[in-house]
Order: structure tokens, then C-alpha cells, then sequence
């Protein structure tokens, strides 16, 4: 029986993923790709025009982000609720006593493994990580992960 690459990296990650560092590297890599995905296709859609409709009773022929900085403009309301950079931080920590550090609850990785990972990054070039080469990467770090202690 010939595997195919996709079916042989798919075996090589499932049998590895039941290590704790395998979720990690994974963790490592791909959220931050997907979030940057999510990122660009948000500031793309809030940036578009969206297409002049004449029988709408909504506003359209605007862009979604200037209709939200500039409603009266577009025959709306501002009801945004203004919040401070003072506020954010008192409630920041105000969180953080009662639940504990942002990171604990936001981060993918611990920090030891993110410096692990980022020198083992760096060992084998650097890349920078795309989807397009993401399991690659994944793959050559696993490599020198394998070969720790």
C-alpha cells in the first residue's frame, strides 16, 4: 500500500499528537496563522464597499467602517459607548486579581515552550510561516524536538 504525503503527514501527526509537545508546536504555529487569516479577512470586509441598494431600508453603498466612525453621514445614530484606556486598565486589573494574569487564559503555549520554540525556529532558518509551509515547519521542528532530552 502507497501513502500519499498528506496521508503520510497525517499519520505522523496523529501519532505524535499524543505528545504534550506535539499539541504544543501545533499550538504554536497554527492558531497564530488562522488568527492572522481571521484578522486580514476582517479588515478587508469592514474596508469594502458594499453595493448600492436602492429598495434597502438599511444604509448601502458604504464602507462598513466608515458607516460605524461617521453614522450620521449614513443616516444613523452614534450609540457607540466610549471607553477610556484608564477603564480598560481598572478592569484589566481587576480581572487579573480575581482570575489571574491575561496570558494564562489567552496564551496557546506555556512561555517556556514559546522560547523553546522560537530558538528551535530560529536553528532551523526561520522561515517565515505560512500555510503554504506550515506543516513543513511543523514537521523540521518536530525533527529536532524528537532529539531533545
Amino acid at each position: 500500500m502507497c501513502l500519499s504525503t498528506g496521508q503520510l503527514l497525517f499519520l505522523i501527526v496523529y501519532h505524535s499528537y499524543a505528545q504534550s509537545w506535539s499539541r504544543d508546536l501545533f499550538n504554536w504555529i497554527f492558531p497564530p496563522l488562522i488568527q492572522a487569516e481571521l484578522n486580514g479577512f476582517r479588515n478587508w470586509w469592514n474596508s469594502h464597499t458594499i453595493r448600492t441598494q436602492h429598495n434597502k431600508m438599511m444604509p448601502s453603498g458604504h464602507v462598513p467602517l466608515d458607516a460605524l466612525r461617521y453614522p450620521h453621514l449614513h443616516g444613523g445614530l452614534k450609540c457607540l459607548v466610549e471607553v477610556t484606556p484608564q477603564a480598560i486598565q481598572h478592569l484589566r486589573a481587576y480581572l487579573e486579581e480575581e482570575v489571574g494574569p491575561r496570558s494564562a487564559h489567552l496564551d496557546w503555549v506555556s512561555q517556556d515552550f514559546a522560547v523553546m520554540a522560537v530558538d528551535i525556529h530560529k536553528s532551523i532558518g526561520a522561515l517565515v510561516i505560512t500555510f503554504a509551509n506550515s506543516w513543513h515547519v511543523f514537521l523540521q521542528m518536530l525533527l529536532v524536538i524528537e532529539t531533545l532530552p
